[in-house]
């Protein structure tokens, strides 16, 4: 079995068995797009994978096919690494996080809320992220503004 580097031992990494039956989960609209092309989805596919993983005490390998992933950022898995994330399957380490629940639903490592939750809800946040946020503010405190290009 592999050891991890002494810094991620510190952390509380450790070395992970190698999968039995590995299981990759895709959303193909992950990422604008990117995960059909790639691999996986995001944090919001993550999420609801996580919450049945976590039911059932099985580990999960986290592939960084988002938009965001801001989970990926916050255990450091490289987010531009697509392919080097899939080496977890075969010689990863694991660690075991803390997670939260917000109305009934699982999360990892942040809830959004307010005028920003309702933001990223936006397809438009994407491409726009200032322009989303200062849109969704100007709606939810019922003004009118104009942004210029």
């Amino acid at each position: 079995m592999n050891q991890p580097a002494p810094q991620l031992s510190r952390y509380g990494w450790r070395p992970a068995d190698p999968p039995r039956r590995p299981v990759l989960f895709i959303n193909p609209r992950s990422g604008d797009g990117k995960a059909a092309r790639g691999m996986a989805g995001g944090d919001g596919s993550l999420a609801v994978v996580a919450a049945v993983v976590a039911a059932h005490q099985i580990p999960f390998v986290r592939v960084p096919a988002g938009t965001r992933n801001h989970f990926a950022l916050d255990v450091g898995v490289d987010r531009h690494d697509l392919a080097g994330a899939l080496d977890a399957f075969t010689g990863g380490v694991e660690r075991r996080i803390d997670t939260a629940e917000v109305n009934g639903r699982l999360l990892l490592n942040n809830a959004s809320l307010g005028i920003y939750g309702d933001a990223v809800r936006s397809p438009a946040y994407r491409d726009a992220k200032v322009r989303t946020l200062l849109e969704t503010a100007a709606e939810v405190m019922g003004r009118r503004i104009v942004l210029r290009p």
